[in-house]
């Protein structure tokens, strides 16, 4: 919690770490500030940790892969790709999104707080067989992969939950897309997630027949995420830098969604394993929470955890 709390943005440091040595082995804590890092940067850490690991046991000088090019010279094309012709076109797309109003989510009380200390948490967890056959067989028949069906499944849970159709849903990817031409980032640490809003539709066609209706709704979902403009990096740079939308006239999205993937394969594959021993306040009771549903997933220990944060 100390080294949790010791990182300042304002001042700095944007990095700590600290070694916990136990009866078991080990155990590494390193705390970055977000702005610093993402989901993807942390695999491209836990390559570089075990390359110098490995030749710092064998007793070898530690040289670590070429580095790609740098944050800065991204930040510096994003701006230019602001004023793109390539962007413009995707105006219509994200005003139309930007400006749908949805149905609030039922909420059984007002609260003038949104806080993350006001939050509790539901995790539903799959077997390993269950996550296995997500993970594989389940993708088969509409060739999509394990997001297009979790945000299928979504839909018709917030259908049979609210009654309503159309949700709009926050949802983050890790931005490292093709749309910027001439410039390598594979191996760049830094925050490049987009966070975009999708319409989700979860309106069924009639039928008696299940496997038809959920079927349609599958390949509807699949094929909305399809289209969506280089999986929404665009948005963020409309939004932000071009300033395109007054905030008066945008609705925020009630739901967050965000699929992690595998993450403790990356883990495993580096030679580390995660501890046990909880990592303490990531982020600040104090955050004011954007959205009313937080909904996080990833694979763990072979079994795919689904976790639900909601003002208690």
């Amino acid at each position: 919690e100390h080294i949790q709390k010791s990182i300042q943005l304002q001042t700095g440091p944007l990095v700590a770490a600290g070694v916990f040595r136990a009866s078991d082995g080990d155990h590494l804590l390193l705390v970055i500030h977000h702005l610093v890092i993402d989901g993807v940067s942390w695999r491209i850490l836990f390559e570089d940790l075990t390359a110098g690991y490995k030749q710092a046991l064998a007793g070898k000088e530690i040289v670590f892969p070429e580095k790609t090019d740098s944050y800065q010279t991204y930040a510096k094309q994003l701006t230019d790709y602001a004023t793109s012709q390539q962007l413009l076109r995707e105006i219509d797309y994200w005003t139309e999104r930007e400006k749908t109003i949805v149905e609030p989510l039922p909420k059984d009380a007002e609260t003038l707080t949104n806080l993350l200390q006001d939050t509790d948490a539901i995790d539903i967890r799959l077997t390993k067989q269950e996550t296995e056959r997500l993970l594989t067989a389940v993708n088969k028949p509409y060739t999509t992969d394990t997001n297009d069906i979790l945000l299928a499944a979504l839909g018709l849970a917030l259908h049979k939950w609210t009654g309503n159709d159309r949700f709009k849903i926050s949802l983050e990817g890790h931005g490292r897309e093709a749309h910027l031409e001439d410039i390598d980032i594979s191996r760049t640490v830094g925050w490049f997630t987009s966070i975009y809003p999708v319409l989700l539709d979860a309106s069924l066609p009639e039928s008696t027949d299940d496997h038809e209706r959920f079927g349609y709704h599958i390949k509807r979902t699949k094929d909305m995420l399809r289209r969506i403009p280089y999986k929404g990096v665009g948005y963020g740079v409309l939004k932000y830098i071009s300033g395109m939308w007054e905030p008066a006239d945008s609705q925020c999205p009630d739901i967050s969604f965000n699929y992690l993937g595998q993450f403790d394969e990356d883990i495993k594959s580096s030679g580390f394993r995660v501890s046990p021993i909880k990592a303490e306040h990531e982020i600040s009771p104090d955050w004011e929470r954007p959205h009313l549903l937080d909904i996080s997933g990833a694979v763990s220990s072979e079994c795919l955890v689904m976790h639900f944060v909601y003002n208690r």
